[in-house]
């Protein structure tokens, strides 16, 4: 999350520094959602994919198995 908040900063100074249009924008939004869906991965959202989640489909798959 540092190495990406830093990479932007740069990459806005170049942009503000070279002229007219914004293209750090792009950069910005597709790194953002690769950043944002490893951390939903990771850390879930709000428990949709938490423990509790994992605990009923791993039941789920056992209860299939068993018939």
């Amino acid at each position: 999350m540092i190495l990406y908040a830093a990479v932007m900063a740069l990459l806005f100074t170049i942009d503000w520094l070279g002229g007219p249009g914004w293209w750090f924008f792009w950069p910005l939004l597709g790194w953002g959602i690769g950043v944002a869906m490893h951390g939903i991965s990771v850390f879930g959202i709000g428990g949709l994919f938490g423990e509790a989640w994992q605990e009923r489909k791993t039941q789920e798959v056992l209860e299939q198995e068993r018939r």
